[in-house]
């Protein structure tokens, strides 16, 4: 929803303050601690690309606050339980066992989604494909849910040997591609 009122880059950076979310959530349940090195590495960090976001001719504070606040939020809280799991005292889970635990919650969450949407009220940010769509596009839906699983398990082995904080730090490199892929497409060619 929020890439409806901003731009790609403009929310990849915005993106980076889960740095500084999954860092309190990690050190509200022991996985890190606290060190005022980290602290400004993080600072520092966020507030070198905060600074790219300067200027956003397309601000928006509804999909900034709430629909990029929300999705940061549930991806720190997802992040952070499954370093738990992996990482936990006690019984830990292996990779797989993790992403078999979490992906049915994720499917759960879109299934409700999608009942409130039939059954309620219709919700613009959902729209649900015909059954003709699904048949038409059942390969590239076949091989996208492919690609998710190999992602959703790569994760979890990242996490199992590296800290959240860690993960999000290196997610910044993907973001970094994102924008400069981004920047470089929209740029139209000098006559």
């Amino acid at each position: 929803m929020a890439y409806k009122y901003c731009t790609v880059a403009f929310l990849q950076m915005i993106k980076e303050g889960n740095i500084i979310t999954i860092y309190i959530m990690a050190l509200l349940v022991s996985l890190d601690t606290f060190s005022y090195t980290q602290v400004g590495i993080l600072v520092v960090m966020v507030a070198a690309t905060w600074s790219c976001v300067e200027g956003e001719l397309n601000f928006s504070r509804l999909a900034w606050g709430t629909r990029q606040g929300s999705a940061s939020t549930c991806e720190a809280a997802k992040t952070i339980f499954q370093a738990l799991v992996l990482s936990g005292k006690g019984q830990k889970l292996d990779p797989l066992s993790t992403v078999l635990v979490v992906m049915p919650m994720s499917g759960l969450l879109l299934i409700s989604v999608l009942l409130f949407k039939n059954l309620v009220m219709e919700v613009g940010f959902a729209k649900q494909p015909s059954w003709s769509e699904i048949v038409e596009w059942k390969w590239f839906l076949m091989l996208n849910i492919v690609n998710a699983f190999g992602l959703n398990v790569a994760i979890a082995v990242f996490l199992k040997y590296l800290s959240p904080v860690t993960y999000i730090l290196v997610g910044n490199l993907k973001d970094i591609v994102v924008v400069s892929w981004m920047t470089q497409t929209t740029q139209t060619p000098q006559s």
